[in-house]
């Protein structure tokens, strides 16, 4: 559009309640002068045409009134607006000053940006692109044939505007339900495996309102033949998406290919599998949250004090793939910083209290040079109740996950430091990446590492793993 276009739509006389806010007549032309519509761009500022901005992507904000807090807005393109009126407070601006102030709107609106993204209509887009609604329509929804220019129009709004459809009324109109399953560990209250649980809970709430349910599958973290039995049944099961973490990973590969195969979408959490086609990966860099567990422990100590490991054994099985990568990360620090002692591994049980002060005596007794220890699971309290009974031994311990014993360990100080990863996040994240790319198409990045956290004594009554 050019100066004096026609207005095909305007909005009413005096409603917006704005200050420099002129009033339109019938049949007005799309011209802006000094907060003034008229036929004619000119007042007493502006005698000639030529001093009025030329063909323009403004927009007039108008107030939607449907919605009770009657802060929302909307956008309407006009020809052509005089400099006078470009700014906020006369509610004409161009469409790059219009989102150079969207902090300002917020602030106004109360809103987030993803709610003003979800009040924007087809209908307004339509305005701002200058094409027809069921154009609009058909880029949405991907359906239908529209010319390159208006295809261009249209996803440069969408764009400026961060469009997001609206996933509810979405899902509720195709009648389309989904599920998605959630593989995870047996636990019990204050384990790791709970803190993930209770993200996944979170997110089951949210997601049964885009039509999909969540189901859960469990197994024995410490025994790979139940993970073979649940694999099994999995064979056998119907569901859309799935969420799984990848402890065995010798098992997960080849399960991945007949997800593949079968078109369903997975996502990654605890570790990554980057060889896989897996939709995403929420977690942190286990190898480099090994490298962290190494400075930790090394910084303060003698290059040539021994080390220990404490590696979980349970029914026979243990080594998980996050285990595996944390110790790789951890053995390759030690050999970039001049480690001269020795790693002791050390087999633990998690049910066998005697047998583990047993062989940790004999351990301490052979080599009097240990200085510091490590557990690459949530397992660390077994090595700090061990410590705790025998204060004479003066050990620095470092391990991973903030749950309730690993907590009271180092707070009491026996514990020098604790590596967590968030693992309500990673449940929480996991499943609603995939109800948006179910429901919406909305691919999530690949990778989604998350912070690797450090606790201290001196910080730990501040921390929650549950930023969502």
């Amino acid at each position: 559009q050019g100066p004096g276009s026609q207005v095909t739509e305007k909005p009413g006389v005096g409603e917006s309640g704005w200050p420099g806010r002129g009033a339109g007549e019938a049949g007005s032309r799309g011209v802006v002068c000094c907060g003034t519509e008229g036929p004619e761009a000119a007042c007493a500022n502006h005698s000639r045409q030529h001093e009025v901005t030329g063909p323009s992507p403004y927009f007039i904000a108008v107030q939607n009134r449907i919605r009770p807090s009657g802060r929302i807005f909307f956008y309407r393109k006009i020809a052509s607006v005089c400099a006078h009126t470009c700014d906020f407070g006369k509610n004409y601006l161009p469409l790059r000053q219009l989102f150079e102030n969207r902090e300002k709107m917020q602030h106004d609106t109360h809103e987030t940006p993803e709610e003003q993204a979800m009040s924007i209509r087809i209908v307004d887009i339509a305005r701002m692109a200058g094409v027809s609604t069921a154009t609009v329509d058909r880029v949405i929804h991907n359906r239908g044939k529209v010319s390159a220019e208006n295809l261009a129009r249209i996803n440069a709004v969408l764009e400026q505007v961060n469009y997001r459809p609206n996933l509810i009324a979405r899902s509720l109109a195709s009648g389309r339900r989904y599920v998605v399953a959630v593989v995870t560990p047996h636990f019990a209250a204050g384990e790791y495996w709970a803190d993930f649980d209770a993200g996944i809970a979170r997110a089951e709430v949210e997601a049964r309102r885009f039509n999909v349910t969540v189901r859960r599958y469990d197994f024995d973290q410490y025994d790979r033949a139940s993970f073979d039995v649940l694999i099994s049944r999995l064979h056998d099961e119907t569901f859309d998406a799935l969420v799984i973490p990848t402890l065995f990973a010798e098992r997960v590969l080849p399960f991945t290919r007949e997800l593949d195969a079968r078109g369903i979408p997975y996502v990654f959490v605890d570790s990554d599998l980057a060889a896989c086609n897996r939709l995403a990966y929420f977690g942190t860099s286990s190898f480099d949250a090994g490298v962290v567990a190494a400075r930790l422990l090394c910084e303060r100590l003698d290059p040539q004090a021994d080390l220990v490991v404490g590696k979980i054994r349970h029914r026979g099985e243990g080594g998980s793939n996050q285990c595996r990568e944390r110790e790789r990360g951890f053995r390759d620090y030690l050999a970039r910083h001049d480690f001269r002692g020795t790693l002791h591994d050390v087999e633990l049980r998690l049910d066998d209290e005697a047998g583990n002060a047993r062989r940790l005596d004999e351990l301490f007794a052979r080599h009097l040079s240990i200085g510091g220890a490590v557990t690459f699971n949530s397992t660390c309290y077994i090595l700090a109740g061990y410590l705790a009974a025998r204060p004479q031994r003066r050990v620095r311990l470092v391990g991973y996950d903030v749950i309730a014993r690993n907590r009271r360990m180092l707070a009491e100080g026996v514990v020098t430091a604790l590596v967590a990863q968030r693992p309500e996040v990673q449940g929480y994240r996991g499943v609603m990446s995939l109800c948006g790319w179910l429901v919406e198409g909305r691919r999530p990045e690949s990778v989604n590492n998350l912070p690797i956290d450090i606790l201290l004594k001196e910080n730990l009554t501040y921390y929650t793993n549950n930023i969502i």
